[in-house]
């Protein structure tokens, strides 16, 4: 527009192409305003976006280390858990074999013989069989008065037989 030359018109269209020319400058700085507008708006919206996009990653970021702590937390309270199964069925195992132990002991006193050399390898054995913690827990006392009455029993039985003439 600034190359126009106005100078070939004459007085009477001269007006008229001045204010074309004005007209024009005013719609294209009109346009250039609302381009300039339009890319702020732009600019703006490009901003907010990349602000929300920022957000939305750190907010999964966030999202999957939680899940990650969770899981870890997970994991070792399962892992607590099996622990905590094992040792229990470890200790009831050895509660059974404690039991056994001392099953075993009572049972010894009333097993069939075959003679009384028998059951005084038996006593022998007994007598020659402390009862520990190492073996019976915190059983001893239990064990040790079910080894004496075995022993005892044991000895009843050697007297019978004798007695019996076997």
């Amino acid at each position: 527009l600034a190359a126009i030359d106005l100078d070939d018109f004459d007085d009477t269209y001269r007006p008229l192409a001045e204010m074309a020319l004005a007209d024009a400058r005013k719609a294209i700085e009109a346009a250039i305003a609302e381009r300039r507008e339009l890319d702020r708006a732009a600019a703006e919206l490009a901003e907010r976006q990349r602000q929300a996009d920022e957000e939305a990653a750190q907010r999964k970021a966030a999202q999957e280390a939680e899940d990650r702590e969770r899981a870890e937390r997970q994991k070792a309270e399962d892992d607590a858990r099996a622990a905590e199964r094992e040792e229990q069925q470890r200790q009831e195992s050895r509660r059974r074999a404690v039991q056994d132990a001392i099953d075993e002991l009572r049972c010894c006193a009333f097993a069939p013989a075959d003679g009384v050399e028998e059951l005084r390898r038996r006593i022998a054995s007994l007598e020659d069989s402390p009862v520990t913690a190492l073996y019976f827990d915190d059983r001893v006392p239990e064990a040790e008065a079910v080894r004496v009455a075995s022993i005892d029993t044991l000895r009843v039985r050697v007297q019978e037989a004798e007695a019996l003439g076997r």
